[in-house]
């Protein structure tokens, strides 16, 4: 269980690496990249990303219900922005890179796997019953 903690701190720390290079490779009031509402968009997003996993992880750390709950839709919501990128990068914004096939594949297995691994042992019953659930009279 620590892992998955331990995995949901590194996810924060990577949206944190994206928000330092967002913020160093274009200034935030510079139109440098043609499009400043998706450097916007960006970083509030990664942002958010950054926050929701700090906050699951510790909440996974000390196995509150609320933070495997949490999790595992910070990872999915994740997961899907990811994987929408890299399989139709034009949905979400304007750009002008062209992947290989295996390129393609690749990044989509191994966001499909970030979901995927997560919810399948995260929801097993002998993992949820690891975590505390408060009961009414906690409440």
């Amino acid at each position: 269980m620590r892992i998955v903690a331990l995995w949901s701190l590194a996810l924060a720390f990577l949206a944190f690496a994206y928000i330092l290079h967002l913020t160093s490779a274009v200034g935030l009031s510079s139109n440098e990249l043609g499009d400043q509402l998706q450097v916007w968009i960006i970083l509030v997003m990664n942002i958010l990303f950054c926050l929701g996993f700090l906050v699951c992880s510790y909440g996974l750390w000390f196995r509150h219900n609320w933070g495997r709950l949490g999790f595992l839709w910070v990872i999915g919501i994740w997961s899907g922005f990811n994987l929408i990128a890299v399989l139709d990068p034009g949905v979400l914004f304007t750009t002008s890179q062209n992947y290989s096939t295996t390129t393609l594949a690749l990044n989509g297995l191994r966001f499909a796997a970030t979901l995927l691994i997560p919810l399948w042992y995260l929801n097993r019953p002998q993992i949820k019953s690891i975590f505390v659930i408060p009961q009414p009279s906690e409440l």
